[in-house]
């Protein structure tokens, strides 16, 4: 049986988002061993590592510690967490605008059912709706380099289809693409490309084109899923996260040369990664205690250390922000 996966975080009570949850993850088998090319990581998991000079900065991330799904910011130094959040609806997967002000999020409605994108101030000020996806699930927004739009993936037609909003004007426009589920998209640092999954050849890949939908280009074939694609800093790199070894767990693509290499290697899922600003650490979901914890890998040591404790609850989605 294949270990639950939530693609971003789907809302509780939402028929339509389980039906397609089942649709896209499914009973496929999975292989009990790595791909050929792969290379695992010898260094010791989850011990704990010195603090690193980039590592003095803030994380937003979604949790459910307090009953609904809220959107939080974490000071990285300290510990502390604020709750930017608080509404009967659930606010997940938090973006960060490239000026820094805004926040772009997903809210669940309720009557009727179903998702949209909200922006607003870093605060949790003043949230605005931005789209209106009729009877749709609208998740994972991201903001395009010079801000001017916001991707996303929604449903339609009982399959997830890639669109872009303007944060300013409201304005959608649907990302021409297959008939089948493409998901999860990130722009890349320069603007010029979107890397995304998709099942379109029937199980998840990784997939690069320009914001038009135009100059597609397969980046990942292999006989796992590959999940939740985000570009390195310099644009060389994608980290996300594959099922190579009937979990999931942390992997790093050079772009340039097509290899893949193994970042995490535990007994229980790693998933959600984020770049820190820098690109020397990587933060991330990890699954524990009933729930999902938020930890930072060390690029240059492959070591990880855990910073949020919260059994039974689940943390996830980070967002680096910075200082």
């Amino acid at each position: 049986m294949v270990k639950r996966q939530t693609l971003c975080i789907m809302t509780r009570g939402t028929i339509i988002t389980l039906l397609l949850m089942a649709a896209i993850v499914g009973c496929r088998p999975r292989p009990t061993t790595p791909q050929p090319g792969l290379s695992p990581v010898t260094s010791p998991f989850l011990s704990p590592i010195a603090t690193p000079k980039s590592d003095a900065g803030r994380l937003l991330f979604h949790s459910n510690r307090a009953g609904n799904y809220d959107i939080y910011m974490l000071d990285i130094e300290t510990g502390e967490v604020s709750r930017l959040t608080d509404s009967p609806d659930h606010e997940i997967e938090p973006a960060l605008s490239p000026d820094g002000t805004r926040i772009a999020f997903a809210r669940t409605r309720f009557n009727p059912r179903g998702q949209d994108i909200y922006v607003m101030n870093t605060d949790g000020a003043d949230p605005e709706r931005i789209t209106y996806m009729k009877d749709s699930i609208a998740m994972c927004p991201d903001w395009s380099p010079d801000g001017d739009e916001i991707i996303f993936y929604a449903t339609r037609a009982s399959h997830f289809h890639l669109f872009a909003v303007s944060p300013e004007r409201g304005e959608v426009r649907e990302i021409p693409s297959s008939p089948q589920n493409d998901m999860m998209p990130d722009w890349s640092p320069d603007g010029t490309r979107i890397v995304f999954a998709s099942d379109r050849e029937g199980r998840g890949e990784l997939y690069v084109m320009s914001p038009d939908g135009s100059n597609l280009q397969r980046l990942t074939d292999s006989m796992m899923d590959e999940w939740r694609p985000r570009w390195s800093p310099d644009g060389n790199y994608i980290v996300f996260q594959g099922n190579y070894t009937g979990h999931w767990e942390l992997y790093l693509l050079n772009i340039e040369t097509g290899e893949i290499e193994r970042l995490t290697d535990g007994s229980e899922e790693s998933r959600e990664p984020y770049w820190s600003g820098d690109g020397r650490l990587i933060y991330y979901a990890h699954e524990e205690q009933g729930g999902y914890n938020l930890y930072v890998l060390d690029l240059e040591q492959r070591i990880s250390r855990q910073l949020t404790n919260t059994p039974g609850v689940e943390d996830g989605y980070p967002v680096w922000v910075g200082r």
